[in-house]
């Protein structure tokens, strides 16, 4: 373990976080992640990323997500999320899930139980975790407009916001709003990580994840039972509409890092960054596949 991450983590108040030899994991993640062993038991430390590089997140949400569905098969079993000092200790939950298809069947109930999970949850306790794309693509305005010449940033900014209003309602639910098959572990059941974009409302995003990261078909996910008010051919188009906005947001992302990489800070290293040139013929065709 390095100088500085050592460092860091003899500040940290929880006596198991000491006792323990970590080793970094997760290359490219905005977070440092680390995992480590004691007593035949695994576990994974994540120290969060600042929320000036972490675009989007809101870790008070997370923490009152992650005491929400605490005790859930599909959940991450927190020892420790500490707000104040910036980490989250958990369970190690296994490896990241690979794509077959029987993952794929069980990444399905996964989210047929989250959303069935979702009716469970009180009127307090879901407006209290609330997701608000409108202060969500307003904080990225306010990014953009500090920096020069991203006029074209700022107009998928403003599509996106007016895309995401423009979804069909249906019955809203818990959303993790980060599906990807690294963060999906699978140990002695699946677990959904990394809720630091999750809170509460319509499934769309989510659901265009599973149909492109997961290659879940169109006919499956409409079995879910939240789309069965909305006809095949109305389901698909907002399909097609939500995998264009999550290609969006995606831009919008990696062009925010960008610019803070070219300025007086410099954002965490990524395995995922795309240069400016990239990011402009991105932003293009994410603005022509919103229409």
């Amino acid at each position: 373990m390095s100088t500085s991450i050592n460092s860091v983590i003899g500040a940290f108040s929880n006596p198991l976080i000491q006792v323990i030899d970590w080793q970094a994991i997760a290359p490219g993640s905005s977070n440092q992640v680390l995992r480590g062993q004691i007593d035949g038991e695994s576990y994974v430390l994540r120290i969060n990323a600042s929320t000036d590089y972490a675009f989007g997140v809101c870790r008070n949400r997370e923490s009152k997500v992650l005491r929400l569905i605490q005790g859930q098969a599909w959940a991450p079993d927190i020892i420790e999320n500490n707000l104040q000092q910036g980490w989250c200790l958990m369970r190690d939950h296994g490896p990241c899930l690979t794509l077959n298809q029987g993952t794929k069947t069980a990444m399905f109930e996964l989210v047929r139980a989250i959303q069935t999970f979702s009716q469970s949850i009180a009127a307090e306790q879901f407006n209290s975790i609330v997701f608000d794309y409108d202060k969500l693509f307003a904080s990225y305005q306010q990014i953009l407009q500090r920096g020069t010449d991203n006029q074209l940033a700022l107009l998928l900014c403003r599509k996106l916001s007016l895309c995401v209003a423009q979804l069909p309602e249906v019955t809203p639910v818990l959303m993790h709003q980060d599906l990807h098959p690294r963060n999906v572990c699978i140990g002695e059941t699946m677990v959904a990580i990394d809720w630091e974009y999750g809170g509460w409302g319509q499934p769309w995003l989510d659901t265009a994840a599973l149909h492109c990261a997961f290659e879940m078909p169109v006919q499956q996910l409409k079995q879910l039972p939240i789309f069965q008010q909305l006809s095949d051919a109305d389901f698909q188009r907002t399909l097609v509409q939500g995998v264009a906005i999550n290609n969006g947001i995606s831009c919008l992302w990696h062009w925010l890092r960008g610019q803070l990489s070219q300025g007086q800070q410099t954002a965490p290293a990524s395995s995922h960054s795309m240069t400016r040139k990239a990011l402009v013929v991105e932003a293009q065709q994410c603005i022509l596949r919103l229409g």
